[in-house]
């Protein structure tokens, strides 16, 4: 059979759901993966395509784009669309980090380089310093400036989340890390945050304390911490009230006005997790100004396990994450999710890696 042939054996649904422009990418995708074309052959003019499937010319254009940017045909300025050599396919990654100061974000991009790098990709990191207005600015761009796919470690602002949003809908090969739509279809990469927080309760529990309370923000991966702490308290007999989880913005506490608040309200508190290292260390401030002794009279747990906990004083017990296994299991995704023609690509998938406390003096 000829790719003509086969072409006509294809019907686009005016009915459906799916665009009428990414139907017919889909089509030449399955022409290229059932090699109808192969590597240099040019696919059939617009208006042969047209005129096959009864579109109109903008239709065949946008199919086309949407192609370019995914990296299935290379468009040559006068001589049409070809099936890219392997050298000529867009090899570009961005992985976009909320900061690159951290260790975790630094260990991230350790891990996605060391696996994309092998296969030959350029991978471009954007640093959008856990700015909302940062981030979609670059995201905006992203078809622009010809990637292949992303790795994102999204704020999950509501602009933000509606264009990833976009992108997944449209089949262009995105990972999430570490933040997971409720609900909806998408490729994520996980810590077991539920697991970390079950860990981190059962932990100070398990060390003499009956007074428990802690200091998170609103993120989902955040709230899971929170979910596993409860759990862990739960099943030895306590309460976690209300009034003794203090939730702060999505940016953290950084003058430590909650632990402070915690500590006048509720001084019988002998046991505080933290959602992250950041925090947990602006809370260290305000529990010896107050005068009470880490871990005699306050035992504290983190979560991240970052270099600094390991020069608090006093040392900080903490949740370990495994930022560049993190960052390896989503290049990998990635390149499965790549390998998908671009209707496949809308489904649920996910990572869950697994975590570990490291008890540090602040829990001794």
């Amino acid at each position: 059979m000829k790719l003509i042939d086969f072409l006509k054996t294809k019907a686009i649904d005016r009915s459906a759901r799916q665009p009428v422009y990414e139907q017919l990418a889909t089509i030449i995708e399955e022409a290229i993966a059932q090699e109808f074309l192969s590597d240099g052959d040019r696919l059939p003019t617009t208006r042969e395509l047209c005129e096959i499937f009864e579109l109109n010319h903008l239709t065949v254009r946008q199919a086309i784009k949407h192609l370019e940017s995914t990296g299935k045909v290379l468009v040559k300025a006068g001589r049409g669309a070809f099936v890219p050599f392997k050298e000529e396919q867009v090899r570009k990654v961005l992985l976009m980090l909320p900061t690159l100061g951290d260790d975790l974000c630094a260990s991230i991009s350790r891990g996605v380089r060391s696996v994309l790098e092998k296969d030959g990709f350029d991978i471009y990191v954007l640093d959008y310093n856990a700015d909302p207005e940062a981030e979609k600015a670059y995201l905006q761009k992203i078809n622009e400036e010809g990637y292949a796919g992303a790795i994102l470690y999204p704020t999950l602002a509501e602009e933000s989340t509606r264009l990833i949003l976009k992108f997944l809908v449209e089949g262009f090969p995105i990972v999430l890390l570490d933040r997971e739509f409720s609900g909806v279809p998408g490729w994520f990469v996980l810590s077991d945050n539920f697991q970390g927080g079950y860990l981190a309760g059962k932990h100070l529990l398990e060390q003499g304390c009956k007074e428990l309370a802690c200091v998170m923000n609103k993120y989902p991966n955040v709230q899971e911490r929170l979910r596993g702490f409860k759990t862990a308290i739960m099943e030895a007999g306590l309460t976690l009230h209300k009034s003794r989880i203090y939730l702060t913005e999505e940016e953290g506490d950084p003058l430590g006005g909650c632990t402070e608040q915690l500590l006048k309200t509720d001084p019988s508190i002998d046991g505080i997790f933290y959602h992250n290292d950041f925090q947990a260390l602006y809370g260290y401030k305000k529990i010896k100004a107050a005068g009470i002794s880490i871990p005699d009279q306050i035992k504290v747990v983190g979560f991240d396990d970052m270099q600094a906990a390991q020069f608090a004083d006093p040392e900080l017990t903490s949740i370990q994450q495994h930022p560049e296994r993190l960052g390896k299991e989503a290049a990998n995704m990635f390149l499965e999710q790549l390998a998908l023609p671009a209707a496949e690509r809308f489904q649920k998938k996910e990572i869950v890696v697994p975590v570990q406390l490291i008890a540090r003096e602040s829990t001794w």
